[in-house]
């Protein structure tokens, strides 16, 4: 005979969806795999085992599970929320085959429904550039990107990729002035790592100088 009396508990929570691991998603499905430290009687575990802190802003469908170990249901969100939220196990909410109670345990998972801001910044002074100027560009957002930025200079360039620096919420681009237009708008394009794109108006002005100098008198 074997007797077992190993309370059993949770391995791994995990979240997938279109977004960087332990991000909830709030446009596509969120599948909730939790994986046990041996089989579980199926019949005692549901959704109502797990609590969610904060409360109100998010819900599990029912779980279900192929082998008994590992249990997949799906995370609704209810309203929008950002920051830390909490899945946490219950104690002695379910059992194992051998009629063991669980250990309580927790899993963090981060909610993300705020949009970075970003401040632009540039190498020129007077933000007046002639063509063969070098004016580098810097865009420093409030929190990390999930991809490479882009920026705009209106009637010059449309999404070119800005190059990254030691860090993940600076990013810069190199502009060599060439080209006929007397102004353009610089504008940037970005989304976090919880895919929310950057809707601000952050934008910088040049006014560039075709002009050629010519001498107005000798005397």
């Amino acid at each position: 005979f074997t007797i077992d009396r190993v309370k059993p508990y949770i391995i791994s929570a995990t979240i997938s969806n279109n977004l960087n691991p332990d991000y909830i998603s709030f446009t596509s499905t969120n599948t909730l795999s939790i994986e046990f430290s041996e089989k579980i009687n199926e019949l005692t575990f549901t959704a109502s085992d797990i609590t969610i802190f904060p409360s109100g802003y998010f819900s599990i469908t029912e779980v279900y599970s192929n082998d008994d170990i590992t249990f997949v249901g799906y995370l609704n969100v209810l309203s929008s929320y950002s920051g830390i939220v909490t899945f946490t196990l219950n104690e002695n909410s379910l059992e194992d085959l051998a009629g063991n109670l669980n250990t309580a345990s927790s899993t963090t998972f981060i909610a993300d429904a705020t949009g970075p801001t970003v401040t632009l910044s540039d190498t020129d002074l007077d933000n007046l550039v002639s063509n063969s100027d070098v004016v580098t560009l810097t865009a420093t957002f409030s929190e990390s990107m999930a991809a490479t930025p882009t920026l705009s200079l209106s009637g010059i360039a449309a999404d070119a990729r800005m190059s990254a620096t030691a860090s993940d919420t600076v990013w810069t681009y190199a502009w060599t002035v060439s080209t006929t237009a007397t102004s353009t708008t610089a504008t940037v394009s970005a989304t976090d790592l919880a895919g929310n794109a950057y809707t601000g108006s952050e934008s910088i002005t040049f006014t560039i100088d075709q002009e050629r100098p010519y001498v107005v008198s000798t005397s």
